[in-house]
């Protein structure tokens, strides 16, 4: 199975498993009848399937029996909130519902200018600038200049240390979390 059908990588597949007993959900309809299937693909590891509909494509990982007795895995990790809408979406699609809106994960102009701060901020760190000249280049030049008692308590010196944390862990893999989603 490609790897962007495990769970760990992507929120929007969403996981179907047989529902648990004394559950009766009804069987799932055939996925013509969902919509129009751009990818059906089993191996011992499931079926993964992607269905196509005027509204919406949904990325569906089906386990043992699921089609017949249809239960949604959600595992509770960071990506639960969106996966579950995403299987909300699903479901309403399924049942015969009107599909509730998709809140796209955009970045506003005040989240990009943040973004690039951060960014800038691990690219001075990595050319061997220390917090202090991180804190003039990008906060305030008056920085480089403060007394050494006034910077040790400063919030300009804080300020440049979470810039340069949070610029690390979106260079080491933080950045998926912004493409998750799209």
């Amino acid at each position: 199975m490609p790897v962007i059908w495990r769970p760990g990588v992507t929120s929007s597949v969403i996981s179907l498993t047989h529902a648990v007993d004394g559950f009766t959900p009804p069987a799932l309809p055939s996925w013509r009848s969902l919509g129009h299937p751009l990818f059906d693909q089993a191996d011992q590891l499931g079926r993964a399937i992607v269905v196509a509909t005027p509204s919406a494509t949904f990325s569906l990982c089906l386990h043992g029996a699921a089609a017949a007795c249809p239960a949604v895995h959600i595992p509770v990790d960071p990506s639960y909130r969106r996966r579950s809408d995403e299987a909300a979406r699903f479901c309403a699609h399924v049942l015969g519902y009107r599909l509730p809106s998709r809140h796209p994960c955009r970045i506003t102009p005040t989240r990009w200018r943040q973004l690039a701060l951060r960014l800038h901020a691990f690219d001075l760190d990595a050319t061997g600038a220390n917090l202090r000249d991180i804190a003039s280049e990008l906060l305030d030049p008056h920085a480089r200049t403060m007394p050494d008692d006034m910077w040790r308590d400063s919030a300009l010196r804080t300020m440049a240390r979470t810039l340069r944390d949070e610029g690390s862990a979106l260079v080491h893999g933080g950045y998926l979390s912004l493409l998750d989603g799209l």
